[in-house]
């Protein structure tokens, strides 16, 4: 795929890009904790001052404030994107490139993750989500997935989750071919040797990386957790996990499913069915 692992320029500073569950927190704390580079935010989060209280303004009230919340964080995408990028977890559209690009000229690294992988993480953790999750898997890998504005995709509604990500990752792949000072990592090969990817995209790391890292829960990176005998349930070694990223995770029908929808999408060429 064209920009795999390819060398950046970082004079202007980086702009990382990534869908949701696909490890740009991991990657961010990587950098921030080993590399001497400006990172641009992603969008700020909401502080009780900005947040919508329901019953205040136009929102449903049965939603518990959702809409309102979604709706002030697709506010703040676009009120930032010409300053720092927006939100990481956004498609480069044409205003990201216009307004952001052509005046900050940064390098921009984005990252993903297995499509298997990716979509079992989302059934556990569907952050900033807009539809309804269904208990069963199979049930949620099939239903319509509305979209936040802020996605930037182009349209609000697809017929399935994948077939947002198809888009999403036509959008990186648009903004690969078009603006040169741009990579794409996997985040299998990031979390399995952290300093040989990084080092591949231009970005020069500390001796002891690998002492930096958490040793099992990826998210305990970014931002503080419960202790470990007040979780319920036991941390996943997130190594591990990456090494074993297959179609193969998924149930038979799901997996063809899954297959079927990346047919001529990208990501097939990144994650072949192998």
């Amino acid at each position: 795929m064209i920009g795999h692992n390819r060398h950046l320029t970082l004079t202007n500073g980086l702009k990382l890009l990534g869908e949701r569950n696909s490890g740009t927190s991991f990657l961010e704390g990587v950098l921030r904790n080993n590399c001497d580079v400006k990172i641009f935010h992603s969008i700020p989060r909401l502080t009780q001052q900005l947040a919508p209280r329901e019953p205040n303004g136009p929102f449903p009230r049965g939603d518990k404030g959702l809409a309102a919340r979604e709706a002030m964080l697709d506010h703040q995408h676009y009120t930032f994107v010409s300053e720092y990028g927006g939100w990481k977890h956004s498609a480069p559209d044409q205003r990201f490139s216009d307004t952001f690009l052509a005046t900050h000229n940064p390098a921009v690294l984005i990252i993903v993750r297995h499509p298997a992988s990716w979509l079992l993480s989302m059934h556990r953790n569907p952050f900033h989500t807009l539809v309804h999750i269904p208990r069963e898997f199979s049930s949620f890998v099939r239903q319509p997935w509305l979209t936040a504005g802020r996605d930037c995709v182009g349209r609000r509604m697809f017929d399935s989750l994948i077939d947002m990500m198809i888009a999403k990752v036509a959008s990186y792949t648009r903004l690969l071919a078009t603006y040169e000072n741009s990579a794409i990592i996997r985040y299998e090969d990031l979390v399995q040797d952290p300093a040989m990817i990084l080092n591949c995209v231009g970005l020069e790391t500390k001796a002891d990386l690998l002492e930096t890292l958490p040793q099992e829960d990826s998210r305990r990176f970014m931002r503080p957790r419960r202790r470990v005998w007040e979780r319920k349930k036991p941390p996943k070694n997130y190594r591990e996990n990456a090494a074993r990223a297959s179609y193969d995770l998924l149930e038979a029908e799901d997996k063809a499913f899954v297959l079927e929808r990346l047919q001529g999408s990208e990501l097939l060429e990144l994650y072949p069915d192998e």
